[in-house]
Formats: structure tokens, C-alpha cells, sequence
């Protein structure tokens, strides 16, 4: 079976919360800290119910394998990608196939430009960007800001 992608709904926000407070995964977030349950139920009910922001499962086989988030970006008049991979998915080649379907899923509803800020300490997120298509505009001491237009 292909890979799919889904809307995230509340039977997700218990894998989501496991694999944020996997201590790879906080250490490349840009806040590294443990999430409280609670705060993770109150920050993605909200996710789910707000306009600015979008929340894709992406599953292999009926698998959960990772999360793919789309937060409007007023600043860049667009939209700011992350995605969070279920830590047994790691190392699968499975990130660019659900981050390519994420867009191509997330262009139906917003044809905007795409933004990512990825740490310098992550390079499988820097060339996972890169082999999605997204173009470097900048970096600083701890970032590399990414961009992808979405051609429709």
C-alpha cells in the first residue's frame, strides 16, 4: 500500500505528543524542552480548530509515520512547513515522500509560498528540504531559513 495522507484528528494527539517528546526530535525543534500533556492537548485541540493552520498524518501501510504541520506565515505572506517523523520511521527514506504529499495535499487548499527554519545541527532536515524542492534565503548563528513556492 502507497503512502497516504490524512487530516490529523484527535485520535493522533497521543503519537504526536510521543514523538515531540522524543529526545532526538526536541533536540532539533526550535524549543527543545518536554511538552506537558497538558499543554500538548491545549495546543493541538487549537492547532485543529484553527484557520492558520493545517495538520497532516502521513501514513505508510496503515502506519503512522509522521506528522506534517502547515502555520500561517504572516511575515513571509505564506505558510511555515515542519514535520516530525514517528522515531521506528527513522531512516526509512519515508520523510520526503510524506513531506512532498503534505504539499501536494496542503496546495489544494492554499497555493501559497512555503517557508522552513531548520537548525544547522540537523543536516537530514536541511537535505530533506533541499531534495523537496526548498531554496535557502538566510541563515544566522543557529538557523537556515528555507523557501518553496507551490506551483499549481
Amino acid at each position: 500500500m502507497p503512502l497516504t495522507i490524512r487530516p490529523a484528528s484527535l485520535e493522533d494527539m497521543q503519537d504526536i505528543f510521543d514523538w515531540r517528546n522524543d529526545a532526538l526530535s526536541r533536540a532539533m525543534f526550535k524549543d527543545s524542552g518536554t511538552v506537558s500533556w497538558d499543554n500538548h492537548v491545549t495546543w493541538f485541540q487549537k492547532k485543529l480548530q484553527s484557520s492558520d493552520s493545517q495538520l497532516f498524518m502521513a501514513l505508510e501501510n496503515n502506519q503512522k509515520i509522521g506528522i506534517v504541520r502547515f502555520d500561517a506565515n504572516q511575515e513571509q505572506n505564506g505558510f511555515e512547513v515542519s514535520i516530525n517523523l514517528n522515531p521506528e520511521c527513522r531512516g526509512k527514506k519515508l520523510s520526503c515522500p510524506a513531506l512532498d504529499a503534505a504539499i501536494e495535499e496542503f496546495a489544494k487548499i492554499h497555493p501559497d509560498r512555503l517557508t522552513a527554519t531548520v537548525k544547522h545541527s540537523n543536516p537530514p532536515s536541511l537535505k530533506l528540504f533541499a531534495k523537496c524542492g526548498f531554496k535557502q534565503t538566510s541563515s544566522d548563528h543557529e538557523f537556515v531559513y528555507l523557501y518553496r513556492d507551490i506551483e499549481i
